[in-house]
């Protein structure tokens, strides 16, 4: 089949949030220096999720939060499955009430997000105690919680920009 631009420009559409979320991943993964923090960031992968769950529910599909939290898991040695149960939970919450975040203020969003980043990091560290069963301290998902939750605007000011110019076509750039 011969090289197409269209065919091209709509596969890009369809993969680039798959593709930015699985560059978060890599992100997310990347060692980090270990001053002050402990070598942790922000959760950049969730905030990645949750954007494209919320705006392009269509192409972060079940299938794939699943398959972005197994990568997460694989890649950062975390017990397979931990991650991914965490984003389905998270994605299926946002599911069943999607038309609330149909045109609320930047605000409302990010509230949302606090409480999910509270609810996905709850499940990461009760799935942890359960699987190697020992408590652990929980102060490195709440350092990393409150980095994910303080970068979030910057962020999602990238991923609106990336939806507005490549998945919408330019004209319709959300600002």
């Amino acid at each position: 089949m011969p090289f197409s631009p269209l065919r091209f420009e709509q596969g890009l559409r369809y993969t680039l949030p798959l593709l930015v979320a699985m560059l978060a991943v890599f992100v997310d993964v990347a060692p980090r220096p270990a001053a002050g923090g402990g070598g942790l960031g922000p959760f950049l992968t969730l905030i990645v999720v949750y954007f494209w769950c919320i705006y392009r529910p269509d192409i972060m599909s079940f299938a794939a939060v699943f398959g972005i939290g197994a990568l997460f898991d694989l890649m950062s040695g975390q017990p397979l499955g931990l991650t991914s149960l965490a984003f389905v939970l998270g994605r299926a919450a946002l599911m069943a009430r999607q038309r609330f975040f149909h045109a609320k203020s930047f605000m409302v969003i990010w509230a949302l997000f606090v409480l999910l980043t509270v609810g996905v990091e709850s499940v990461r560290w009760a799935l942890g105690v359960v699987v190697t069963g020992a408590v652990v301290d929980p102060s490195p998902l709440v350092f990393q919680a409150l980095l994910t939750i303080a970068i979030y605007p910057a962020v999602t000011w990238v991923l609106v920009r990336l939806h507005g110019q490549v998945l919408v076509g330019g004209a319709h750039a959300k600002s």
